[in-house]
């Protein structure tokens, strides 16, 4: 809605003085901010991170675990020195081996194949947004298709990076990285998915489908089919 202000709740833990922040960015999603000390130069540290929740009490529970996480990890994150790859197997061990095998299979072809290669000995603090643009554009060129030595396709280069995104994004969930560089990439230059829209039948195209189902033979398996035809042309 035009003109409409987001709404931002802070609340405080007694426990460590650290203070967080909810931001509700509308449509179940919510952004979570909490500050994590300050640095050499006494500037904020500040990790962020975006969620999925019902409510904004869903959405303060999801804060206070992601701060008791925090305050029970050993190391300071803004010092962490892991590298993408190292990350990647604790991903993989944590999160990713408890998904479907397709998840599963999909994710580790696209690691091992672009992502790894390309990020593999870097320091995850080290990952900024135009390193991220830069794979894209990598991606996107002509011969990166092994099977067909042409450009693969929209919708792999958009899996690709949300893969990316998601792994990051358990980085920061996980205390080893401050916020998601993803999050700091324009809209306009995140790669999309290419959909594919399917041709609809006119009215002539119909009356002759509907048509040739009235024709059929009355067995209990064309009547089944009939009735599934018929429901799905009303709803």
């Amino acid at each position: 809605m035009a003109g409409a202000h987001h709404r931002v709740c802070f609340f405080y833990w007694r426990d460590t003085g650290m203070a967080g922040t909810i931001r509700d960015l509308g449509n179940g999603k919510w952004e979570l901010r909490i500050s994590n000390g300050y640095d050499a130069n006494k500037k904020q540290r500040r990790l962020t991170k975006r969620i999925k929740a019902t409510s904004k009490r869903q959405a303060q529970k999801m804060l206070d675990e992601w701060k008791l996480l925090l305050a029970n990890k050993p190391q300071d994150i803004a010092d962490s020195k892991i590298t993408f790859a190292q990350f990647v197997q604790i991903w993989d061990e944590r999160h990713n081996s408890k998904l479907s095998d397709t998840t599963k299979i999909g994710d580790r072809q696209r690691l091992e194949l672009r992502i790894l290669p390309e990020f593999w000995g870097m320091k995850l603090k080290k990952i900024t947004p135009e390193r991220i643009i830069d794979f894209v554009k990598k991606i996107q060129q002509e011969g990166i298709n092994q099977r067909t030595g042409g450009c693969i396709s929209a919708t792999t280069i958009h899996a690709h990076y949300k893969l990316i995104s998601q792994i990051l994004n358990k980085a920061v969930e996980w205390g080893y990285l401050a916020e998601n560089p993803c999050y700091k990439i324009p809209k306009s230059e995140r790669p999309r998915p290419e959909y594919h829209q399917h041709p609809i039948w006119n009215e002539l195209e119909l009356k002759h489908f509907l048509q040739l189902v009235d024709e059929l033979k009355d067995t209990p398996m064309n009547i089944k089919h009939q009735l599934m035809f018929y429901i799905s042309l009303l709803t």
